[in-house]
């Protein structure tokens, strides 16, 4: 994919929107990206569901957002035409949609949008999209089984190369030095698989799980955790931005998912 403004219209100028919950995997990755890219120097816009956390935690990066009240009825069409007149006024080059709730409101222009998919989404969300990419082999083939232009349809990963980091000191979440390390990394949900894990360690007792995340099943998997007789050897470490220091102290990267891409 291959994206040049003309001499006349300046340096690229990016616009990114999210429509998203307040925490999860895409939105963990968005905040990160476009740290990144703004560190790199990148001119962006960036246009976020209202949520005062994620504005500060940008802001921290030295990204100031538009939020915007996407949400239903009046206040989404509002919203709506507020994205409509923020990229009149901005003028990219390039809107990235992240995901279909965000895909469903970009307004049409003189400019190329990309969706971003991280899962196998509905394709008619993105009808008003121009490219399409899937951060993985199997995404990208999906959409093009859709019917999407093969040419418009790439992946790029969203999971680079981490920076080296010291291992977390498995003492400060009570685990033995000699203890076989599961760590798991992602959104507490049903589709995650993290109660397969659990139920994979019952009979077990030299393997601890380290679940570094949070979601709607965090409960359930804590009463799993009780029912299996195993809370003294599962740790929720809630959201981190650690990922090298977790994977460092630990054996084993466990991915027990029932439906990804």
């Amino acid at each position: 994919m291959s994206v040049e403004p003309s001499a006349q219209n300046g340096p690229l100028r990016v616009m990114q929107v999210i429509v998203g919950e307040p925490m999860g995997g895409a939105e963990r990755f968005f905040v990160k990206l476009v740290s990144a890219l703004s560190q790199r120097g990148l001119d962006q816009r960036v246009v976020i569901k209202t949520d005062e956390n994620r504005a500060e935690e940008l802001r921290r990066l030295g990204v100031e957002p538009l939020q915007l009240d996407f949400t239903k009825g009046l206040a989404d069409l509002l919203a709506r035409f507020q994205l409509r007149r923020a990229a009149k006024a901005y003028q990219p080059h390039v809107i990235n949609v992240w995901m279909d709730r965000a895909a469903r409101r970009v307004p049409r222009g003189n400019y190329t949008v990309v969706g971003r998919l991280g899962g196998y989404y509905r394709l008619k969300h993105y009808r008003n999209c121009d490219w399409l990419i899937g951060n993985t082999p199997d995404l990208v083939e999906y959409m093009k089984a859709e019917g999407w232009p093969r040419n418009r349809a790439v992946m790029i990963s969203n999971f680079g190369e981490l920076a080296p980091m010291p291992a977390v000191d498995r003492r400060d979440w009570e685990t033995p030095d000699d203890a076989f390390l599961v760590v798991a990394l992602g959104r507490l949900h049903k589709s995650k698989g993290f109660d397969i894990l659990l139920d994979a360690i019952k009979d077990r007792s030299e393997v601890y799980v380290w679940l570094a995340g949070d979601g709607v099943e965090r409960a359930a998997l804590s009463e799993k955790a009780v029912h299996l007789g195993i809370t003294d050897r599962v740790r929720f470490l809630g959201w981190r931005d650690d990922q090298a220091a977790l994977l460092s102290a630990a054996d084993v990267c466990e991915v027990p998912s029932r439906h990804a891409p």
